[in-house]
C-alpha cells in the first residue's frame, strides 16, 4: 500500500476458495474458520468472501528485467493457441476464481492459471519415469491433476520467452532456498519452519542486483556468498520495435519507459484494458454483479484426489499434516 509501484504480490494456491475455505481439512486453522471465529458466522463468511474477491484479482506472475520469470508454482503448459505462454497468462480473466472457477472462465485458461499456482519442478526420479520426453511435463506427486515440469519444459519456456531464470515458491526447504534444473529454477520459501522442515529450518530470499542473483539466508550451505552472475537486461537495451511489442502485450507501459529513462528501473504490470474508446470489449469479463462461481463445474485441480494421494499439497514436500497450516500463512506466502 505504501509502495504500490515497488511491491507486487503474486497469487498462490492458498489464494483460492477451495483451499482457504476447506474447513474439513484445515479445521480451526483454516482461513474460513478463523474468519467465522473472530467475526461470527455471517460477518465472518462475508469477510472471507470479500478477501477472496481480492485474491481473484491478484496477478499470477511477474517478470524482472525481461529476464526472470516469477510465479508461485511454476510454468504453465502450452494450450495450443499459437501464442506464447506469457500471452496465455495475460489472457486469463482479470477476475478469476480458478478453484472453483467463475462461469466466465474458459477451461483452457483455467488450466493455465492452475499450472501457475500448483506446479512443481520434477524430481530426478520423475524426470526418468513420468515426465513426457516430448513436452517436458508430467503428473505431479501431489496428484489431483497438478503437474510437474522437467528440464525440457524449462529449456523450452526460457528459450521461447528469452528469459534466463524462474523464481517460484510452493515447496518448503529447510534452508529457505533451493536451486534446480541446472541452476535455472530457484525455489524460495520464507516459512519452512512451519512446514515440517524441522526446528532449525530457516527463511530465505534472493536479491536481484543488476548482474547478480544473491541468496540471502543463514544457512552454512550458502554462507551468504552464493552469487549467480547474469546478464542484466532492461528496456534500455531493447530496440524500439521490441519495446513496442512489449507495450502492446502490456508487459511495459509508457510510464515504465519514462521511469527507465530517468532511473534505470523497469516495471512489469498487468495486461491492461484499452480504455481510450470507453467501450466494452467482447472478451471483457461480466460486470461485477454478474460474477458467478461455477459450483457444478469440475476444476482443473481435484483437491480430494490430491488429499487421497497422501502427498502434502500445503506448499510442502513432506507427508500431509492433517492439522493444516490455514490462513495464518497466506500473507507470508504472498510475499514469496
Amino acid at each position: 500500500l505504501l509502495l504500490p509501484h515497488k511491491v507486487f504480490l503474486l497469487r498462490g494456491n492458498h489464494e483460492t476458495r477451495d483451499v482457504n475455505g476447506w474447513e474439513e481439512h484445515y479445521g480451526e486453522r483454516s482461513f474460513m474458520f478463523q474468519c467465522r471465529a473472530r467475526f461470527g458466522d455471517d460477518l465472518g463468511y462475508r469477510i472471507w468472501e470479500q478477501t477472496n474477491q481480492v485474491f481473484d484479482r491478484l496477478p499470477l506472475a511477474a517478470v524482472i528485467d525481461q529476464d526472470i520469470f516469477c510465479v508461485h508454482g511454476g510454468i504453465p503448459r502450452p494450450i495450443g493457441a499459437g501464442e506464447t505462454r506469457i500471452q496465455d497468462i495475460l489472457h486469463v480473466p482479470k477476475v478469476a476464481g480458478i478453484n472453483p472457477p467463475y462461469e466466465h472462465e474458459e477451461d483452457a485458461y483455467q488450466q493455465v492459471a492452475s499450472d501457475c499456482i500448483w506446479s512443481d519442478p520434477a524430481s530426478e526420479d520423475q524426470e526418468m519415469t513420468s515426465v513426457d520426453p516430448q513436452t517436458g511435463f508430467g503428473e505431479s506427486l501431489r496428484g489431483g491433476g497438478a503437474i510437474c515440469f522437467g528440464n525440457k519444459a524449462v529449456t523450452n519456456f526460457l528459450s521461447h520467452q528469452g528469459y534466463s531464470y524462474i523464481m517460484r515458491a510452493h515447496e518448503a526447504h529447510a534452508e529457505g532456498v533451493a536451486v534446480s534444473k541446472g541452476a535455472r529454477v530457484f525455489t524460495v520459501f520464507s516459512t519452512s519452519k512451519d512446514h515440517n522442515q524441522g526446528s532449525q529450518a530457516m527463511a530465505g530470499c534472493i536479491l536481484v542486483d543488476f548482474e547478480k542473483l544473491q541468496v540471502i539466508n543463514r544457512s552454512p550451505a550458502y554462507k551468504n556468498q552464493y552469487v549467480h552472475r547474469r546478464d542484466s537486461v532492461s528496456i534500455q537495451n531493447l530496440s524500439e520495435n521490441e519495446i513496442q511489442k512489449r507495450v502492446n502485450l502490456g508487459l511495459v507501459t509508457m510510464n515504465s519507459q519514462l521511469d527507465s529513462d530517468e532511473e534505470g528501473d523497469e516495471e512489469w504490470e498487468d495486461f491492461q484494458d484499452d480504455e481510450s474508446d470507453g467501450g466494452a470489449d467482447e472478451d471483457d469479463p461480466p460486470p461485477e454483479a454478474e460474477y458467478r462461481l461455477s459450483t457444478n463445474r469440475r476444476a482443473s485441480i481435484d483437491l480430494m484426489n490430491m488429499s487421497a494421494s497422501g502427498i502434502d499439497f500445503n506448499d510442502s514436500t513432506s507427508k500431509m499434516d492433517t492439522s493444516g497450516i490455514g490462513g495464518q500463512q497466506q500473507q507470508q506466502q504472498q510475499q514469496q
